[in-house]
C-alpha cells in the first residue's frame, strides 16, 4: 500500500468503509447517571450563590461592626474630653485664687482666759 495522501474526490469519511473511527467507551465512576448533567449544574450555581450570599451577609456584617465600633469610640472621646475640660477650668481657677491670694497675715490671739 502506498500513502499517496488524502483520497481524493467526492468522497467523505461517512463514504468510506467502516464509518467513524471507533473508540472505547469512557469509564465513568460508580452511581453516574448519563442525565446528571443538568443536575450538577444547578448544584454548582446552587453552591455559588450560596458563598455570594454568605459573603454578602459576611461584609453587612463587618460593615455594621466598624459602624457600631466608630460610634462607640466616638461617644467615649466625647466624654474623656468633657472630663479633660472641666478639670482644666477647676486647674485655671485654682491658679488664679493662688495668683490672687494676698500675702497671709499671721496674728497672735490673745488666748481666753477664765
Amino acid at each position: 500500500m502506498s500513502d499517496d495522501g488524502p483520497p481524493k474526490g467526492d468522497s467523505s469519511i461517512r463514504n468510506m468503509k467502516g464509518g467513524y473511527p471507533k473508540y472505547a467507551e469512557t469509564p465513568m465512576p460508580d452511581g453516574y447517571d448519563g442525565d446528571d448533567d443538568s443536575e450538577s449544574e444547578l448544584g454548582s450555581s446552587a453552591n455559588t450563590g450560596l458563598f455570594s450570599n454568605t459573603l454578602q451577609v459576611l461584609f453587612i456584617a463587618i460593615a455594621i461592626a466598624h459602624l457600631w465600633t466608630v460610634w462607640t469610640l466616638r461617644a467615649d472621646i466625647n466624654i474623656v474630653l468633657e472630663y479633660q475640660k472641666e478639670h482644666a477650668q477647676q486647674y485655671v481657677h485654682i491658679t488664679k485664687l493662688l495668683q490672687n491670694m494676698k500675702q497671709v497675715q499671721w496674728q497672735i490671739v490673745p488666748a481666753l482666759t477664765q
